[in-house]
């Protein structure tokens, strides 16, 4: 039991300034909680977590994490699970669970936050090597994956509209003369 209130605080830390759940939930013990009752449900505008949101955030945030991730499945391969009741899936659900709540913010950080090339490349590279890392461990990577993807596609935006941009400006400056 020692052991399960010091990992729990461990988390707790980690996730923070995170929140877990923006709504009404039930707790394992059976009680309802009312977390940030301002907010629209889905809303992460006004969110702790987005005001804090940037390249060295991200990279140090995503650092405190894969360092808990290592701990915790170093600790229990090296106790056999004997402290989480021989599930050996503990970690991989934790990090499913703290992806699903991360996507989002991931996803409005791409879309809105990151406008030029520079930044694209800043922040593939920075998730590059946390899925390099995240997949050596076999654990999940999808939605990091998907986030990937997505800055790729931002990015090929950001160089079309680029080329369509530098073209036009030399087609308009050329005084060509008709054949």
């Amino acid at each position: 039991s020692e052991f399960e209130k010091e990992y729990e605080f461990r988390k707790s830390k980690i996730v923070y300034p995170l929140s877990w759940k923006k709504t009404v939930s039930n707790n394992p013990k059976g009680t309802t909680t009312t977390i940030n009752q301002n907010s629209i449900p889905g809303d992460i505008t006004g969110d702790a977590f987005t005001g804090q949101m940037s390249i060295p955030f991200f990279f140090e945030y995503f650092a405190k994490i894969i360092g808990f991730l290592l701990y915790d499945i170093h600790l229990n391969n090296s106790t056999d699970f004997l402290l989480i009741d021989r599930n050996q899936n503990t970690t991989n659900e934790f990090w499913k669970n703290l992806m699903n709540r991360l996507y989002q913010y991931l996803k409005y950080f791409l879309n809105i936050m990151l406008n030029k090339e520079e930044e694209l490349i800043e922040f593939k590279d920075l998730l590059a090597v946390f899925i390099c890392i995240l997949e050596n461990y076999k654990l999940n990577i999808d939605l990091l994956y998907d986030v990937l993807v997505s800055i790729l596609e931002k990015y090929c935006e950001l160089k079309i509209a680029s080329f369509e941009k530098e073209f036009t400006d030399l087609l308009n400056e050329d005084d060509f003369m008709p054949l």
